[in-house]
């Protein structure tokens, strides 16, 4: 008899559960600004996603500082020549997701893992700038409820465990 996914969630290691709920969360916040942002940006994400879960799952070593830096100074000059600005809601949310995945690849820690999502929640809240809707509006305010449970439970999670 097969488990289903929620069942063996619960024995995945918690590595891979806060990546899971990370990714998520990253995902969700940058979804709406995907209609404006260049097409390699969102590949990009997904493969700093990805590389992360590989390095996870299968040790794969995370890229070095140097290779990082070189990444961030590309990426940074790319959105500057596609958008020919970064300024503006398109460019700085395109900005802001590029930062998001860079961030990605160098996740170790319990604090790496609050930074993205304080990222996250930047994004969330510029896609209001954009997207006015009630429909725009309902996501969000979902998503940053999403995010909130998400970021209390994990700090309930941490604060739990720690020695006296």
């Amino acid at each position: 008899m097969t488990l289903g996914l929620a069942q063996r969630a619960g024995t995945w290691p918690l590595e891979i559960r806060r990546l899971t709920w990370t990714a998520a969360i990253v995902v969700g916040g940058s979804l709406p600004h995907w209609s404006t942002l260049a097409s390699w940006i969102p590949v990009l994400l997904a493969t700093a996603i990805a590389w992360r879960f590989a390095a996870a799952l299968r040790g794969w070593p995370l890229p070095p500082r140097t290779l990082r830096l070189v990444l961030a100074v590309v990426a940074l000059l790319a959105v500057l020549l596609e958008y020919r600005t970064l300024n503006g809601a398109e460019a700085g949310s395109a900005l802001l997701v590029v930062m998001v995945a860079l961030k990605f690849l160098e996740l170790r820690t319990q604090r790496d893992e609050l930074v993205l999502v304080m990222i996250s929640y930047f994004l969330m809240f510029a896609s209001v700038l954009t997207e006015r809707g009630p429909l725009a509006t309902a996501y969000v305010f979902m998503l940053v409820w999403l995010t909130t449970v998400a970021l209390s439970t994990s700090a309930d999670a941490a604060s739990c465990c720690r020695p006296a």
